[in-house]
């Protein structure tokens, strides 16, 4: 019997958010992570990347919600990032 890992089946999509601070405190980082991103990163003054799960694109809504949160684009990082 063959068993497959989650992870083999999930596809993800990347997101940019522009924030209205400079860089992402701790307290946004937190609730950005319990609304469905991973692998988030500071971007430089007022960005940040991170990936979502490509089956749960209806938490863009709840991220766009988050405090500092200002836009939530899907697109990867620019290139060299």
């Amino acid at each position: 019997m063959r068993s497959e890992s989650a992870s083999e089946n999930v596809s993800y999509v990347y997101i940019r958010l522009r924030l209205d601070t400079e860089e992402l405190d701790d307290l946004t980082r937190t609730r950005l992570g319990k609304a469905g991103v991973e692998c988030l990163q500071d971007g430089g003054a007022y960005r940040a990347y991170g990936i979502i799960d490509g089956d749960s694109i209806e938490v863009l809504d709840e991220i766009a919600a988050q405090p500092h949160v200002t836009t939530v684009e899907l697109g990867a990082p620019p290139v060299g990032f």
